[in-house]
C-alpha cells in the first residue's frame, strides 16, 4: 500500500475536475496517464514515510482507540500523511490551539490586563471613609505579591483605618461557575480553578500537611497563601510505620479544604482550588492590609457590576505574548479559560465563556479554518464535551506558522515546558515545538517540526480512548515526530 485511504481518497478529489476535463477532450488515455502520474507524485515519493507511520499506528499501545492524524507542508499546505484527518475527537489541551491563536490575533500580543484599586469615598485624618474596591480587569497572573503592593499602597496615601466595605468586583462572570462539560470529580483541584476577571494566585492554594507531634494527635497544616480559604483538618496522625491513607480534597460547597484519612511520615500535598474567586481576593487583600497595619471597619462582598469610583492604585499585567507563553508552556487551564473570557468582552459583548467561543469560531471562519465536525464548549480542552479535527488544528497552525508570539509559546521537545522529558537524544530534539494534550484516555500531540532534508511540517495527532498507560501512548507520538525529523524525501524517479 503506496498511501492510506484517506490520503487516496482527498488526492482523488483534488484531481476530479481535471480528470473529467480530459475524458471530456481528450479520451481514456490521457485520463489514465494522469492518475497514473499524480498517484507517483504524491505517493510513492512519501511511500516509506506513509509506511513507517502507518507501521506506528498499528503499535499494541494504540489497539482499541482512534487515532486523527495529519501532516502537512508548513508552506504549501499539502497533504504527507493523512488518517482520519476529520473525525471529530477530543483535543484535550490541543485545545488551547485555538484559544491561543485567537487571543493573539483578536486582542493583540502587547496587551495588557490591568488590574485597579478604587475607593468611593474621601481620606480624612487617616481614615478612608467609604469603600475599598478591588477591580478585575482579567489578568489572569495576578500575583499575592501584587496584592501586597496594593496594601502598601493604600499604607503610602497616608490611610490608617478604613471605614467601609472591601468589594471585589469581578467584571467578568459566567453564569454558572464552570464552562459546560467539566467533570464534577476534577473541580475540587486546581487544574480545574473557576474562572474570571478577579483571579489571584490563579485561584488555588497549595496545602501541605505532615504528621503531628504524636499518633492520635491533628497532623500539621501549611496553606499556601494563608487565609483566603479555611481548613477543615479531621485527619490524625498515625503510628510509625503506618501507611498513609491522607486524602486532600474540597468540601463541595466550597467553603474550606477538606483532609481526610491519617499519615505516619513525611508530607503530603496538594494544589486545591478555591470556588469563589473574588471572595479569596478580598481575603487576601484584607490580610495584607493588616500586615501593613490598617484597621478595617466593615466587612468584605464581591459583585460582578462594575462600581462608580475613582482609582488610587493600579497593577499592569504582562504582555499577552508572556501570558500566552505561560499557558502553552505549562499547559495552564486557567489562564486558557480568562483569555477565553476577555475575547467574549470584546466588541461590547458580556465577557463570558460563551461569548468567547462565539469569538473563536467567528475568526476561524473568516481565515478558512474548518469549523466543520467542531464543537467548542471551553477554551483550555478539560471540557469532555470539545471536539476537534486533526484538519482544523492544522490549518490553523499553518496560519499561525509565522507568528513568532505563537511559535515561541509552543513546549520544544527535549527544552521546556511539558515537552521537556520527551524526545531527548533524537532528531526531534530541540527541533519539534508542539502543544500538548493529555486526559484520562486522551493523549494529543500537534505543531511543528523540520525534516532532515529542510521541509517544515505540520502535524496533528488526536489519539483516543486508549485503555493503555498514557506513556505508552506518548511513546507512539514521540517515534512519529522523530521519523517526520529524520525524513528525506526522495525525488520522483523521471
Amino acid at each position: 500500500m503506496l498511501m492510506p485511504c484517506s490520503a487516496l481518497l482527498a488526492r482523488t478529489r483534488s484531481i476530479f475536475k481535471p480528470v473529467h476535463r480530459a475524458f471530456r477532450f481528450h479520451g481514456i488515455i490521457p485520463v489514465l496517464l494522469l492518475i497514473i502520474y499524480t498517484l507517483r507524485a504524491g505517493g510513492q515519493i512519501n511511500a516509506p514515510l506513509v509506511q513507517q507511520i502507518d507501521a506506528l499506528l498499528q503499535s499494541p499501545a494504540l489497539k482499541g482507540g482512534i487515532q486523527g492524524c495529519l501532516v502537512l507542508s508548513s508552506d504549501g499546505g499539502q497533504p504527507i500523511y493523512q488518517h482520519m484527518d476529520t473525525l471529530s475527537l477530543l483535543p484535550a489541551s490541543n485545545q488551547k490551539i485555538f484559544t491561543s491563536a485567537a487571543a493573539l490575533t483578536l486582542l493583540g500580543a502587547d496587551r495588557r490586563f490591568i488590574t485597579t484599586l478604587r475607593t468611593t469615598g474621601t481620606i480624612r485624618n487617616g481614615t478612608l471613609i467609604g469603600n475599598l474596591i478591588l477591580e478585575g480587569g482579567g489578568d489572569p497572573v495576578l500575583s499575592l505579591a501584587d496584592i501586597t503592593r496594593f496594601a502598601d499602597d493604600v499604607k503610602k496615601l497616608g490611610i490608617r483605618r478604613i471605614h467601609g466595605r472591601v468589594i471585589g468586583v469581578r467584571s467578568l462572570q459566567n453564569d454558572t461557575p464552570y464552562p459546560d462539560g467539566w467533570s464534577w470529580d476534577d473541580l475540587p483541584y486546581a487544574y480545574a480553578a473557576v474562572p474570571c476577571g478577579l483571579n489571584v494566585e490563579e485561584n488555588r492554594v497549595i496545602v501541605q500537611v505532615r504528621p503531628g507531634y504524636r499518633p492520635g494527635s491533628r497532623p500539621k497544616v501549611k496553606m499556601n497563601p494563608e487565609g483566603g480559604i479555611s481548613i477543615d483538618n479531621r485527619a490524625i496522625t498515625a503510628a510509625p510505620g503506618k501507611p498513609n491513607t491522607l486524602v486532600i480534597g474540597r468540601i463541595w460547597d466550597g467553603s474550606s479544604v477538606s483532609i481526610r484519612g491519617s499519615i505516619a511520615t513525611g508530607m503530603v500535598d496538594e494544589q486545591i482550588a478555591v470556588s469563589d474567586p473574588a471572595q479569596f481576593a478580598v481575603r487576601l487583600l484584607c490580610i495584607q492590609l493588616r500586615k501593613a497595619g490598617i484597621y478595617l471597619k466593615g466587612g468584605t462582598t464581591r459583585q460582578s457590576d462594575r462600581i462608580i469610583s475613582r482609582e488610587i492604585a493600579r497593577h499592569e499585567s504582562p504582555t499577552l505574548s508572556e501570558i500566552v507563553r505561560t499557558m502553552n508552556k505549562t499547559s495552564d487551564n486557567l489562564i486558557a479559560e480568562v483569555l477565553l473570557m476577555n475575547l467574549g468582552a470584546l466588541d461590547g459583548g458580556k465577557g463570558t465563556t460563551k461569548e468567547g467561543l462565539k469569538q473563536i469560531t467567528r475568526w476561524m471562519s473568516a481565515q478558512g479554518i474548518p469549523t466543520d465536525f467542531i464543537s467548542l464548549h471551553d477554551g483550555s480542552g478539560l471540557s469532555r464535551l470539545d471536539r476537534a479535527t486533526a484538519w482544523a488544528l492544522a490549518k490553523t497552525l499553518i496560519l499561525m506558522r509565522n507568528n513568532d508570539d505563537f511559535v515561541r509559546s509552543l513546549p520544544v521537545a527535549g527544552v521546556d515546558g511539558t515537552l521537556q522529558k520527551r524526545m531527548l537524544g533524537t532528531a526531534a530534539a530541540g527541533n519539534c515545538k508542539a502543544k500538548t494534550g493529555s486526559m484520562s484516555g486522551i493523549c494529543s500531540l500537534s505543531g511543528y517540526v523540520t525534516t532532515a532534508d529542510g521541509q517544515h511540517l505540520v502535524f496533528v495527532m488526536l489519539m483516543n480512548n486508549h485503555s493503555t498507560p498514557a506513556n505508552k501512548v506518548r511513546e507512539v507520538q514521540d517515534k512519529t515526530v522523530n521519523t517526520l525529523a529524520g525524513w528525506r524525501q526522495e525525488a520522483p524517479s523521471p
